[in-house]
């Protein structure tokens, strides 16, 4: 049985059994015995048209007993009941019946398995036969045997060799190995177990052209089987030979239809006539070691490209974590973060962000991750970008916050800081002349102004162009009953989706604290169409409810270089301004005669 702390996937030991050539069903330890996995073969035997009915809708998991099903059905809960109680039960025999109602010796072999979801039953099932290894071994017991090495073992390499140590030590052979594709030209003795006072030939095979032998045929034709080596073509006797083989049997492994290479068994001792469950045996031990060379370039990929960011990152001054979205554990972090927090990179792999970083004991209030996705888990912002005060240290950083996918498919939350205490300091004394706003991140007063101005004095034609003035509505009561954060968090989420409903050529100005200046190059009913459609997705912004407050703003919309050259930009502005009012009062139910009244205007001039 998997100890506790070797917790497995469920979908890690499909994996392992997908490409198993005798049944293997898994079960969940629950009453029902309820039915999660059948390879292939089960499939087969038991219940050829599963896959079809899992097709329809509205199926549901079914229970063990309505899929392997026994002369003497009571045996099967007497079965998983000595495996709930034992850990582990081998070859216990029954008699099965098929879909088609035909009877068949079985020999059941089972493990209780701990995943991710709770524990499962994995089974095995062989079809009784004759043939046996040795006195004492029957082939099904060996295969068990390879299973449970293939599945309790942390390292895929472990794995792999001691297989086919234990596959050569049964067959007794001499030596067993396994071939592996280097190149689109080249292979290489990868893996070999030896037996007693066999020579070791694998640091003689580390680079064999695929031409030189007849690579080809070892891999297309499914097996490669030779009694004598004699009765073979010169070219491959005289490599086999000067290896002192006599017999050989060669099964490819493949990864879907690419192959991968070959695990070869060699008598060296006799001209050696295969028997039929050596070969099924041998052929099964390829389809399990081929499952785990799969996994193991998977993981040997993911570890490369890991130590690669790894390296890329550590040479960096941004502080760079990653986490997952559902745990929220650390499953990256680069050397300037970790030393920043006093520790080792290593050390942080597998805590929650806020237990890491924070020293804390539950989710940060301020984690942006609450703003980028709805009560709901929806996603509603891809990325996210804030500023931040370290409370201990005082510095200032700027944060981005992105989803993305990581190396093994999940999507995951990734961190970047970057130290902006110089920038602040710098921009306090600058600030008049700076051009960005930095909470929202667009153009300020002062620089808006020297651009428009500069576009009213070059202007050589009456180019399509809206003036839009905006006012957020309602921030002042944010700010009164929810807080200067809250009234913060609102003018950024506007000015964001603003952003995003106007193209990069046009231009957004933040005019005061809460009244912004848009240049956008179109005409003023396309203009209207543009702030529009804002509008729209505000509002379904609020109706997603992920603030207590409602988002909204009032716009007005003037030609922009109607004017002439010699326009006053403040006359344009006041123009814009006016309408925006008008749009404002409207929404409270005013008229514009009370809209004059309280500008003490002339109502006849609005």
């Amino acid at each position: 049985m998997c100890r506790e702390e070797n917790k497995l996937e469920l979908a890690q030991l499909e994996l392992v059994y997908k490409n198993a050539p005798f049944p293997v069903v898994i079960c969940r330890d629950d009453e029902a015995m309820t039915l999660v996995y059948a390879n292939t073969p089960a499939q087969l035997i038991f219940s050829p048209d599963m896959v079809a009915a899992h097709l329809k809708e509205g199926a549901k998991p079914i229970p063990l007993p309505q899929f392997l099903k026994l002369r003497r059905q009571p045996l099967l809960r007497e079965f998983i009941d000595m495996v709930r109680d034992m850990g582990s039960v081998f070859h216990y025999r029954v008699v099965g019946i098929n879909f088609e109602g035909t009877e068949l010796p079985l020999a059941l072999s089972g493990n209780l398995v701990s995943v991710d979801e709770g524990n499962c039953v994995v089974i095995y099932i062989i079809q009784e036969t004759n043939y046996h290894v040795g006195s004492t071994k029957s082939s099904s017991e060996v295969m068990e045997r390879i299973f449970r090495v293939a599945y309790e073992s942390n390292s895929m390499d472990e794995a792999i060799q001691k297989i086919i140590g234990i596959a050569g030590l049964t067959m007794e052979v001499s030596r067993s190995y396994i071939f592996e594709t280097i190149s689109a030209e080249m292979t290489a003795n990868t893996y070999e177990w030896c037996n007693e006072g066999v020579v070791s030939t694998i640091d003689l095979l580390q680079g064999l052209k695929k031409v030189d032998y007849n690579y080809d045929a070892l891999v297309s034709g499914g097996a490669f089987i030779t009694s004598d080596i004699r009765q073979l073509p010169e070219d491959d006797f005289k490599i086999l030979d000067m290896q002192g083989i006599k017999a050989v049997a060669i099964f490819p492994i493949y990864d879907m239809n690419t192959p991968l290479g070959y695990v070869g068994f060699d008598d060296c001792l006799q001209y050696r006539n295969w028997r039929a469950f050596e070969i099924e045996m041998l052929q099964n031990v390829a389809g399990v070691v081929a499952s785990l060379i799969i996994r193991r370039n998977a993981e040997r990929k993911a570890a490369q490209t890991m130590r690669i960011l790894q390296t890329i990152s550590d040479n960096l001054e941004y502080a760079i974590y990653v986490n997952t979205l559902d745990t929220f554990e650390i499953v990256f972090i680069n050397n300037t973060l970790a030393q920043m927090r006093g520790g080792a990179a290593e050390a942080f792999q597998g805590k929650t962000c806020w237990q890491a970083l924070r020293s804390g004991q539950q989710q940060c209030d301020f984690c942006p991750l609450r703003k980028m996705f709805d009560a709901d888990g929806n996603m509603v912002q891809a990325e996210y970008e804030w500023e931040y005060q370290d409370s201990a240290t005082k510095q200032w950083y700027i944060v981005h916050d992105a989803v993305i996918d990581w190396l093994d498919g999940q999507k995951v939350h990734i961190e970047t800081a970057t130290e902006i205490t110089g920038q602040k300091e710098y921009q306090k004394s600058l600030e008049h002349v700076a051009s960005t706003d930095m909470m929202t991140g667009v153009n300020n007063r002062e620089w808006g102004m020297k651009i428009m101005q500069s576009m009213l004095r070059n202007s050589t034609e009456r180019e399509a162009c809206s003036l839009v003035f905006v006012d957020l509505d309602g921030l002042k009561m944010v700010n009164d009953t929810y807080g200067h954060t809250s009234g913060d968090d609102m003018i950024i989420t506007i000015v964001s989706m603003i952003r995003r409903g106007i193209r990069k050529s046009d231009m957004i100005f933040r005019w005061g604290g809460d009244e912004f200046v848009l240049l956008l190059d179109c005409t003023q009913e396309q203009a209207e169409r543009v702030m529009q459609n804002i509008q729209t997705r505000l509002e379904e912004f609020n109706a997603a409810k992920q603030r207590a407050y409602p988002l909204s703003f009032s716009y007005g919309i003037a030609p922009f270089y109607e004017m002439g050259r010699d326009a006053d930009l403040e006359d344009v502005i006041a123009v814009a301004d006016k309408l925006m009012y008008q749009n404002k009062m409207a929404k409270r139910g005013k008229t514009v005669k009370n809209i004059s009244e309280e500008r003490g205007e002339d109502s006849s001039h609005v």
